[in-house]
């Protein structure tokens, strides 16, 4: 299966994913407004910081190492065992952290302690959010797309319905608590999915410990984790480095704008886990990763430049339709939000290959770089520039990234000695 063939047929779960997250984004936006909906990016930086750091940053490993030992059932079992028993107590950890300190963060976080019990309830979620990862990812690696995408679609469609009742009717809280409920009820959906498989067995999950699979999780472990602190804890610094700056209307605008790139990456994103996750640990040669890299470049650029270029023609409507006239502050954001966005994809594709390759140093040492450059550059631009100073930031960021990397391969690749 081609990438084009992996994202046609993924088409309708993206297809749905993105429907749903615009519905979602239309109801936020006029029930919440920029300031509502900046709380609630909040929240979510919450929610995915907890869900890596609960699973121990495992299920990228989990996909590779599933679709690795296919062809050696006792070895996969291995790795399925080792990959429950560090997730559960990881999740258990941050779960138990959560609780005791709802109060604090949610003073930190949402500027309110009254949403602690919001947070009480995120904590008492944490082991079922783990889980759910841990059987998409198993999936995954299994290449059972039918499944996977029925969980997917059931799991997008259920949020929907939960965000635009409790939402209307019970606001900011009652958009939080269909979160929650969502993420509650997705692990019912994967648990009836996979149970029907002939791999979901009790004993495939919870063993014997295994120490040679628990050390290569473990080299995923500290990818995943370091990734998802970068990622989101940029995203929630510059988003509370706004609010204290410039107050949670222009910390909504910017959350808005990124909110735009987050769904239409998913038409790339989704199809690129699914098909190389999987695909790039075959790969033994380096002429045969620089040919997959160069295949996925041609699909992959003309793509984002294409799909950046119509959201830009369209931002009035996309401001003023799929959002609220109270959003049209964020056109101006646009264009250097959509070239970001660009140099973006094309560093992903290089980190990406970097991360399922186990270049656990270089990964963690290139992540970390670009996230501090991220929020660096954030406060620098801001104070002269104010909102539109973090999608400057952000376009800046991640051109360097891309060189950056861009470089580092080049190097790999006339390095003899160098097995990528």
């Amino acid at each position: 299966m081609s990438f084009i063939q992996s994202s046609t047929s993924n088409f309708v779960a993206i297809f749905i994913r993105i429907s749903t997250g615009l519905a979602l984004n239309k109801i936020a936006a006029i029930y919440l407004g920029p300031s509502g909906y900046a709380a609630m990016g909040q929240f979510q930086s919450i929610l995915n910081v907890g869900s890596v750091l609960a699973s121990g940053g495992l299920n990228t490993g989990l996909i590779r190492y599933t679709a690795e030992y296919e062809d050696c059932g006792e070895s996969q079992k291995k790795i399925w065992r080792s990959a429950f028993l560090i997730s559960t107590a990881c999740a258990l950890t941050t779960a138990l952290f959560i609780f005791f300190f709802c109060q604090e963060l949610s003073a930190y976080v949402l500027k309110n302690e009254n949403h602690a019990d919001l947070l009480i309830g995120l904590s008492g979620l944490m082991v079922f959010i783990t889980w759910t990862g841990l059987l998409l990812s198993i999936l995954n690696g299994l290449k059972q797309l039918p499944r996977f995408i029925a969980i997917s679609v059931m799991g997008n469609v259920i949020g929907l319905a939960l965000a635009s009742t409790l939402t209307i009717f019970f606001g900011f809280r009652g958009a939080i608590i269909s979160l929650l409920g969502q993420q509650a009820l997705i692990f019912l959906l994967a648990f009836v999915v996979c149970r029907k498989t002939v791999w979901f067995k009790m004993q495939n999950f919870f063993g014997k410990f295994d120490k040679k699979s628990t050390l290569k999780l473990l080299k995923f472990a500290a990818m995943g984790s370091v990734s998802a602190l970068v990622a989101h804890g940029a995203n929630f610094f510059i988003r509370n480095h706004l609010v204290e700056y410039y107050g949670w209307q222009e910390a909504g605008y910017w959350h808005a704008i990124t909110r735009i790139s987050d769904l239409y990456f998913m038409i790339l994103t989704v199809p690129m886990s699914f098909y190389y996750l999987p695909r790039l640990p075959r790969i033994r040669t380096s002429e045969a990763l620089k040919l997959e890299i160069l295949n996925g470049y041609k699909y992959l650029v003309p793509t984002s430049i294409l799909l950046a270029l119509n959201i830009y023609l369209l931002r009035y409507f996309i401001t003023t339709i799929l959002l609220t006239k109270s959003f049209a502050p964020i056109e101006p954001l646009f264009f250097w939000q959509l070239l970001g966005d660009i140099m973006k994809i094309g560093s992903w594709f290089l980190s990406f290959i970097i991360l399922v390759r186990s270049l656990s140093r270089l990964y963690i040492v290139t992540e970390l770089l670009c996230g501090l450059s991220l929020v660096t550059f954030t406060i620098l631009f801001t104070s002269k520039m104010g909102t539109e100073g973090a999608v400057v930031a952000y376009a800046l960021t991640y051109f360097l990234y891309w060189i950056a990397l861009i470089t580092i391969f080049k190097v790999l690749f006339k390095s003899a000695k160098q097995k990528i």
